[in-house]
């Protein structure tokens, strides 16, 4: 009996020193990270995956610093030839999975939770790659499976935050984020993620505090002074945004990403021939990077460089055709050469592609409208109100549109709609009855807006003179 327990001690020991040895890598790893050691730390993770192929640990930490280093593509072989090996092993799939773009990968994360429903990561995956798609629901309700397996974990409320905020629940996303923070306060993507959502909702002096704080976790970790390059340059702070980015870059000169990040940096400064250089040298890194091929003709067509700006959109759609951003910026190149045509073709392909977009589709409602495509063009606005439906300014785009074709009606009740929304803006009031004068033949409505403009003190003359030819002249005590 003794000899038996002495063997199973035996077995045991090993496997718990493995698993030490293990842990203790895995840590050195984030160290090198975050003191700016990238190379190191893949060597090390390079080297525990081929010792402990039964790690996901280590082979997570792996794959997320290829990906950062623009490296994922050279695994996405490997991983599907392990997948194909083990097509029943949730974490051979979740592995190659989450190495995929876009459609692709929802299946395989499919898989992932089918085979293993307890699985925490699958979730999380499944439901980023459905939100990638616009499903936003089915999105929702992978979160919330991952949310009832471990609602404490930081990773969890960080896909959640993740979620709301692509959703517009800015409020909501923070509060994830901030929980995600508790559970783990050196979780740096939650660190980010809540400092962007305070730089866009003007809170400024607390994005940069969040940033400060992920100096303090990782003070060598590039990705740092990146976001704070980006928050800089929400903030309108484009020259300090140059100098985070340059100081990112010492670490990692030949990073393609930060290349593109600091040209558009230079852009931002109209500092047109340094972003010109570092575009350069992004392309000159990876000629097949669609993205710099975009802000070498953004920043063409900054310069009215026309024809060199259409050259690169055009390079950028080869590598992209789906990206709708590409595509509208075409349609503006095209706007500006004078093609109608073409740029209202192009920017149908940015709304096809972004539907929810609600610039794309107001620029396409002008674009229509600029042909006298009257029809299309209402629909195209139409479509935006209901995007944005507390846009005054949309609403009174539309009711000017509707106004134009002859539509009187839908012109009032548009206008009346933005009225409600700012009912201290006295033009929208005057324009009323005008429209319901001129649109409606309504002296009656008429002549009450134009009198409610008077009694609020609207400042132009012109109305009290209409109310004269109305019949409804404002007396001198009113």
């Amino acid at each position: 009996m003794r000899t038996a327990v002495l063997a199973t001690w035996l077995l045991v020991v090993p496997a718990f020193a493995g698993a030490t040895e293990l842990e203790a890598r895995l840590k050195e790893a984030d160290t090198h990270l975050k003191a700016g050691r990238p190379s190191r730390a893949l060597d090390l993770l390079s080297t525990l995956v081929s010792k402990h192929p039964e790690s996901l640990e280590a082979h997570l930490r792996l794959q997320d610093v290829m990906v950062a280093s623009g490296r994922g593509e050279e695994l996405v072989a490997k991983y599907r030839e392990r997948t194909e090996s083990n097509k029943d092993n949730a974490e051979a799939v979740l592995l190659y999975a989450r190495l995929l773009k876009g459609r692709r990968a929802v299946p395989q994360f499919k898989r992932v939770v089918k085979l293993a429903p307890e699985f925490v990561d699958g979730w999380l995956g499944y439901a980023r790659a459905l939100q990638h798609m616009d499903k936003g629901k089915d999105a929702r309700r992978a979160i919330d499976s991952a949310l009832k397996l471990n609602a404490a974990s930081a990773g969890v409320q960080d896909a959640h935050g993740w979620l709301l905020e692509s959703e517009g629940e800015s409020v909501p996303a923070e509060a994830a984020y901030r929980m995600a923070l508790t559970a783990d306060a050196d979780y740096l993507p939650s660190r980010f993620k809540l400092a962007h959502l305070l730089a866009r909702t003007k809170r400024g002096k607390e994005a940069l505090a969040e940033l400060d704080a992920a100096r303090k976790s990782a003070p060598g970790d590039p990705r740092v002074y990146v976001h704070r390059g980006l928050v800089l340059g929400t903030l309108g702070r484009h020259t300090e945004a140059v100098e985070a980015l340059r100081l990112a870059l010492k670490n990692s000169p030949q990073d393609k990403l930060l290349l593109l990040l600091l040209g558009q940096s230079y852009a931002d400064l109209k500092e047109w021939e340094l972003a010109e250089q570092s575009i350069h040298r992004t392309l000159e890194i990876d000629p097949t990077m669609a993205a710099a091929h975009a802000a070498a003709g953004y920043i063409a067509l900054k310069q009215d460089k026309t024809a060199e700006a259409i050259r690169s959109f055009r390079h950028a759609l080869k590598l992209e055709p789906k990206n709708s951003n590409h595509h509208y910026y075409l349609g503006l190149c095209y706007e500006q050469k004078g093609k109608a045509r073409l740029a209202t073709r192009s920017y149908r392909a940015a709304v096809k592609h972004s539907p929810k977009n609600v610039e794309y589709q107001l620029t396409l409602g002008d674009a229509l409208d600029a042909r006298n495509k009257r029809k299309e063009a209402l629909a195209t606005y139409r479509k935006a109100t209901e995007l944005a439906p507390e846009d005054v300014t949309i609403w009174t785009r539309y009711a000017h549109l509707c106004a134009d074709a002859g539509r009187g009606k839908d012109a009032v009740k548009a206008l009346q709609r933005a009225i409600d929304l700012d009912p201290e803006d006295l033009e929208l009031v005057k324009q009323l009855g005008i429209f319901y004068e001129k649109g409606v033949g309504s002296t009656k409505l008429a002549v009450k807006a134009f009198r409610t403009y008077v009694e609020k003190g609207g400042k132009d003359e012109r109305v009290r003179d209409w109310l004269k030819e109305l019949g409804s002249p404002m007396e001198e005590n009113e």
